[in-house]
């Protein structure tokens, strides 16, 4: 009796692949796969228990086609769900010629040469530095521009308080020039009831009179 797994399997594979440039790249890539459901009888009389040889040699041409692709450094560090997506893609498809489902897929490791890894280690590096040191520049910026709106708000309150000292000085001359600024603002504060010139004058308490000059 021949027996298949239906549940998930995984296998993990490691190749040596030249870049696009011409550099050894070691990488590790894991997968999982499944054969579909009701399709071992199938599978079985057109591959029989060989279609384990056959994922293996798919899903390696497949790693070193797309990671043929692309330089090391892509490889190692920017690219790598990239990769991951365009190596799905094409197991998803040649997968399902065999009636096998593919789980998933991962990039596990990335070798590269000590002295490459050590190049790409120091530009990731001075990147971050470059980073943090633009991201110091534009908050010292919103700084000096909010100490900028703050110097002129304070600006803005000394120009308002001289105008309001000058009209009470305005106000004060005109008082003490002309008797009939200080008629009027009697009679703009008179509320309609008694004397706008007191309960004291020659007319007695309660009447209201207008004066003329």
């Amino acid at each position: 009796m021949i027996t298949y797994t239906v549940l998930q399997q995984p296998k993990t594979y490691q190749s040596t692949i030249l870049d696009k440039n011409g550099t050894d790249i070691t990488v590790e890539v894991a997968i999982g796969f499944a054969i579909q459901k009701g399709k071992t009888a199938v599978l079985h009389l057109e591959l029989g228990e060989n279609y384990i040889t056959i994922i293996d040699d798919k899903s390696q041409g497949a790693i070193k086609n797309v990671i043929g692709k692309y330089t090391y450094e892509e490889v190692f560090s920017t690219k790598r769900m990239v990769l991951e997506g365009e190596i799905r893609d094409i197991l998803v498809e040649k997968f399902k010629q065999i009636y096998v489902n593919l789980e998933y897929i991962e990039i596990k490791d990335v070798d590269l040469p000590a002295n490459i890894r050590t190049e790409i280690v120091n530009k990731e590096t001075q990147k971050q530095r470059n980073q943090t040191a633009e991201a110091k520049r534009t908050e010292e910026m919103h700084k000096a521009n909010a100490r900028i709106e703050k110097s002129r708000g304070h600006s803005a309150l000394i120009v308002s308080a001289r105008y309001k000292a000058e009209a009470i000085q305005l106000e004060a001359e005109q008082i003490s020039k002309n008797p009939r600024y200080i008629e009027l603002k009697k009679w703009e504060k008179w509320d309609g009831k008694g004397s706008p010139y007191g309960e004291g004058n020659v007319f007695g308490s309660g009447v209201s009179i207008l004066k003329q000059q």
